[in-house]
């Protein structure tokens, strides 16, 4: 039997970044803080090269927590927020007032997440209520496992119909321990985090995301 030819994809690797440009007067003191899952120099050159700005990148690092879940700008975006570092509204720019040193040690924190304890004692969950069709396919999945113990059901849904949240949804009234989520790319599984980070975790009820 001939062993098949298996050609795998490239595999991506999400950064975040940070740069500022010293020639701009306006942003003195003020860092872009960014993501991509190219290369972060070209990703930086296409965001200025058009406005004759001539950047200076100040670090790059895996988008990666140090137990191995990755995050996207969003994330650290907010964290940047929470941690009173004042944020040109809107964008992505945010005032360091030119501390680089600063800015490594936060991101290092954010990855390490030295302070999580302070959140998990203060943040809530966001309440959520599944539209009609979202509700539809968690009350049909539920009965079927109810008779198919090791079944199989397939959710052929539309795009946006709100998968990931749904799915949760279904793990918490299932009173599921151990579920293998498996996504094509790193962006979609920051989503899936996203969602967990925003409606469940908080949840003193809920499961716990490892």
């Amino acid at each position: 039997m001939q062993t098949p030819n298996i050609n795998t994809k490239t595999r991506i690797i999400p950064k975040i970044y940070a740069y500022r440009t010293p020639s701009n007067l306006e942003k003195q003191g003020w860092f872009k803080i960014g993501y991509t899952e190219r290369d972060v120099d070209r990703r930086i050159r296409e965001q200025t090269h058009t406005a004759g700005i001539t950047p200076e990148k100040l670090w790059d690092y895996v988008a990666r927590f140090n137990d191995g879940y990755y995050f996207n700008d969003h994330d650290f975006h907010a964290y940047l927020v929470r941690k009173g570092i004042p944020r040109d509204s809107g964008t992505e720019w945010f005032n360091f007032e030119n501390d680089v040193s600063k800015s490594k040690r936060m991101v290092s924190a954010f990855m390490l997440k030295e302070d999580v304890h302070e959140l998990e004692g203060s943040v809530q969950s966001e309440s959520y209520v599944l539209r009609e069709e979202q509700r539809a396919a968690v009350d049909m999945t539920v009965e079927y496992f109810s008779e198919h113990e090791s079944g199989e059901f397939l959710w052929n849904a539309k795009p946006r119909f709100g998968k990931t949240l749904t799915t949760y949804d279904l793990i918490k009234e299932m009173e599921f321990s151990n579920v293998l989520i498996l996504t094509n790319r790193p962006a979609v599984g920051n989503s899936w985090v996203d969602d967990y980070e925003k409606f469940i975790k908080y949840d003193k009820e809920s499961l716990v995301l490892h």
